[in-house]
């Protein structure tokens, strides 16, 4: 099995939230900077954000096992609900998907993880993650990505190439010692 961190690298549609930073995407990108960039539902309810993402392991054929939305977050002025979640186009056609339920912000920056396990899905294309406030109270993100883990299309897990280091006869990393 293999892991991939996926950050936003486009915004996707709705793309409702205002933003505090260079882009939409950088406002949300790791690693957290609190009060450096952030994104803000500015109160309305039912207010959504999507991103789409460009994985380079994850690619058409692999089998995902899980996916892991990942948001840190922080109230305006009283607990607010909100939702994460994620969903990608299956190889041949439908989609998968998933939304957390019962995330509660609080009065200080707190990261909330909604897992999506046991999943056995064929992955297509077009992998998409969001936020979602279902309360009409203010809410702010610094960071929202997804992780997925998944048997690549081959079958086979990824493995780190081997390299060369100054100085040894093969490459760091080469088995059969």
């Amino acid at each position: 099995m293999a892991t991939e961190t996926l950050a936003a690298t486009a915004g996707g549609s709705p793309h409702d939230w205002l933003v505090y930073g260079s882009t939409a995407e950088a406002a949300v990108a790791l690693p957290d900077d609190d009060a450096g960039s952030y994104i803000d539902n500015d109160a309305v309810d039912d207010c959504v954000m999507t991103y789409t993402t460009s994985p380079v392991s994850l690619t058409s054929g692999a089998v995902v096992s899980q996916v892991q939305v990942v948001a840190r977050v922080i109230r305006g002025e009283s607990n607010r609900g909100f939702a994460i979640g994620y969903y990608f186009t299956l190889q041949g056609g439908g989609t998968q998907s998933g939304e957390s339920s019962g995330l509660n912000t609080s009065n200080s920056w707190t990261t909330n993880t909604y897992t999506h396990s046991g999943l056995s899905a064929v992955y297509g294309s077009d992998f998409t993650f969001w936020i979602r406030n279902n309360t009409p109270h203010q809410m702010k993100c610094t960071t929202l990505y997804a992780v997925v883990t998944f048997t690549p299309a081959d079958g086979h897990p990824a493995v780190a190439r081997a390299r060369l280091v100054p100085g040894m006869r093969r490459p760091h990393g080469s088995q059969g010692w």
